[in-house]
């Protein structure tokens, strides 16, 4: 399966464990009548899991079957073409642009000083 991964993605991890094992497991069922499935994903990466994770006797918080967030994106040609732009371009900024980082919250500097 590897090789139909795009060269960005991160290599695939199989945790294998045995059901007669010491440690003990739980799991939260998470739902929103006001968010979406994948805003609740994002609340529990950024909120819940560091909480449950710095809890004392926590080996591991997992989330299970997350919505992620992904980007569609819509272009349009005649504006493109204005600006003499293709969409292999496009592609190249996006991918430039595309990273991966830990859980947490990423800040750009500012250009501005205050």
């Amino acid at each position: 399966m590897r090789q139909d991964l795009p060269p960005e993605a991160e290599v695939p991890v199989i945790n294998v464990e045995s059901a007669e094992s010491q440690f003990a497991a739980a799991y939260l069922s998470f739902q929103s009548d006001i968010l979406e499935q994948n805003q609740i994903t994002d609340y529990l990466i950024r909120i819940v899991q560091p909480r449950l994770s710095a809890v004392e006797g926590i080996q591991r918080a997992d989330i299970l079957g997350a919505r992620t967030f992904s980007m569609r994106i819509w272009l349009k040609p005649e504006r493109m073409a204005a600006l003499s732009i293709s969409p292999f371009q496009v592609r190249q900024a996006l991918a430039a642009n595309n990273y991966l980082t830990a859980v947490g919250q990423t800040k750009a500097r500012s250009s501005r000083s205050t």
